[in-house]
């Protein structure tokens, strides 16, 4: 900076390019359809302003020597500036401040309009800024002190304002200033939370505001932004596009949340460039066992520790609770033997919920012989949830068994006879695979019995199997016949016969054997234990002189007839 050496107030000003800005669109609610249990992770992007919420805005100018130029641009756009600021956030105040150099007394630092809302008044203190320019040192100046003062207790900030000094010079300060190091200025900045926006004037004749980095230790300390040099036309674009280089740090806190929602938001915090959104992941759970509802939960962001934008979260739980479905079976127990069901079961289901039955499987009845069968029913509600019931192991068998005879047998009359068939099932196997049923044998001839087998389920099966009845075959054994005289002219023939079954060589007894001579009964016997019968009988001379004879028996209902003959009877 230089002295200053004369007044111009008549320089040619060029106002801002850069139109007014919308402020950031708010953040649009989520709308998330879960089930009782379940949960989902969604990611969102928080707006942020150009500027950070309620804005406190002081604009603090080098009104030394030569800063004419600069401070009319300034001035001639100042509206511009704050109705930029003030489109993205109602509620900012704006101030106005200058410095010199400590060698101009009182006026070394000075607020020329406090804090306020009221545009009138910042654009008279601007004014106040082209009425006392002038003065200053050779080449410093004590912008130092004034960035101490304004941190401290020049300005009242507002609680949990965004707070921003917008600065422009083009000379360096002296350090310490007025008894206020650099180090001094910077942590009295960052302990009040502001951010400084400086833009160096190029072209004058200060030497430059960074010439010694103090401008740039002041931005870092308070995470401020350093403009690119300006020419005194172009400071007031500068000023305005700075503010919206500053990093916003947004975070979040959870609002309000129904009992049933749960919310966690990472990470803690996003740092971002105004304007940017910041990206931020939600994960939303409902609580198993929550009813079908509608539930909400709210999360604040914060941009810079102010509240920024409410987000609400609105949570539909359906209904996820599966509908109730019962089985039962007729006959509910098996009504065969060993666990089988001799009849066709029938399956059925009954179904019930809540929010109504869309579907039900109907009954099933069990006409197929398969084992071990299972059936599975299925209930769906008016909501999409479902349940299965499924009954196992039925057995069911609805076939008798087979039986087959085999070759009809033969059996003699009387004796203990049984007849025998084969017994064949598919489904639960028979019981044996042979059966047999015991004959009556009481008398000759062809006869049927009826043949039964069961299965393992306890059906039977039956089939008529033929078989013979067959007299017992018998033989006689003939003795030689002895004959005696037992008188003059008087002959007798004493015989013997032995009565047999051949098929086992049993004698018989009780049988009556009739002996016969040259045609004519010669006597009849009964035979005995051993199966001996024999008798006497009279003959001629003549027909001692054959000496044979013929043993007949004549047959029984059980025993075959049989015969022998001895010599020429």
């Amino acid at each position: 900076m230089s002295r200053r050496i004369s007044r111009t107030t008549a320089a040619v000003i060029i106002g801002i390019a850069t139109a007014i800005v919308a402020p950031a669109t708010a953040l649009a609610d989520e709308d998330l359809t879960l089930e009782p249990g379940q949960s989902a992770t969604v990611s969102t992007s928080v707006p942020t302003p150009l500027v950070g919420p309620r804005p406190d805005i002081v604009f603090l100018a080098d009104t030394t020597g030569g800063m004419d130029p600069v401070l009319a641009n300034v001035r001639n756009n100042i509206g511009t500036i704050t109705d930029r600021v003030l489109a993205d956030q109602p509620d900012a105040r704006f101030g106005i401040a200058e410095y010199k150099e400590q060698v101009n007394g009182p006026q070394v630092f000075q607020v020329r309009t406090p804090l306020t809302d009221d545009m009138n008044a910042v654009r008279a203190g601007a004014q106040n800024w082209l009425d006392s320019a002038g003065g200053g040192g050779t080449p410093e100046t004590d912008f130092i002190n004034a960035h101490f003062r304004l941190a401290t207790d020049a300005i009242a900030w507002r609680p949990n304002s965004t707070r921003i000094i917008a600065w422009f010079g083009d000379a360096r300060s002296n350090d310490p200033s007025l008894g206020h190091t650099l180090a001094d200025a910077g942590n009295a900045l960052r302990a009040a939370n502001i951010r400084v926006v400086a833009v160096p004037v190029s072209g004058g004749t200060g030497g430059g505001l960074d010439a010694f980095g103090q401008a740039t230790a002041i931005v870092d300390a308070t995470g401020g932004a350093l403009m690119p040099p300006a020419p005194a036309d172009q400071v007031a674009t500068a000023l305005s596009d700075g503010m919206r280089r500053l990093e916003m740090v947004v975070t979040h806190r959870l609002g309000t949340c129904d009992s049933a929602v749960t919310m966690a938001v990472g990470p803690a915090g996003v740092t971002v460039r105004a304007g940017t959104p910041a990206p931020f992941t939600k994960t939303v759970g409902v609580l198993a066992g929550t009813p079908p509802g509608v539930y909400r939960c709210t999360v604040q962001y914060l941009i810079n520790g102010s509240p920024g934008t409410t987000e609400t979260t609105t949570v539909t739980v359906g209904d996820a609770v599966a509908p109730t479905i019962t089985v039962s079976v007729s006959p509910a127990a098996p009504n065969g033997q060993n666990g089988w069901y001799t009849t066709a079961p029938a399956v059925t289901f009954t179904c019930s919920d809540a929010s109504g039955i869309a579907s039900c499987t109907p009954p099933v009845t069990l006409t197929s012989a398969a084992t071990p069968q299972s059936v599975t029913g299925t209930a769906t509600d008016t909501k999409g949830n479902s349940a299965q019931a499924t009954v196992n192991g039925l057995k069911v068998d609805l076939v008798d068994p087979a039986v087959s005879c085999g070759q009809a047998p033969t059996f003699t009359v009387g004796s203990p006879a049984m007849v025998g068939a084969g017994v064949a099932d598919v489904h639960s196997g028979p019981v044996s695979p042979g059966t047999a049923a015991s004959a009556d044998t009481a008398t000759a001839g062809a006869r049927t019995v009826r043949v039964t087998g069961s299965d393992l389920a306890g059906r039977t099966g039956a089939a008529d199997c033929a078989y013979t009845v067959i007299r017992a075959p018998t033989a006689i054994a003939a003795s030689p016949a002895k004959i005696t005289s037992p008188g003059l002219l008087r002959y007798a023939m004493t015989t013997r016969a032995v009565l047999t079954r051949t098929d086992n060589a049993v004698p018989l007894a009780g049988h009556q054997i009739r002996f016969t001579h040259a045609g004519r009964q010669l006597c009849v016997a009964t035979t005995d234990a051993a199966g001996v019968a024999g008798c006497t009988g009279a003959i001629s001379l003549v027909e001692s002189l054959r000496g044979g004879y013929t043993a007949t028996f004549a047959g029984t209902p059980a025993f075959a007839p049989a015969a022998a003959q001895v010599g020429a009877g």
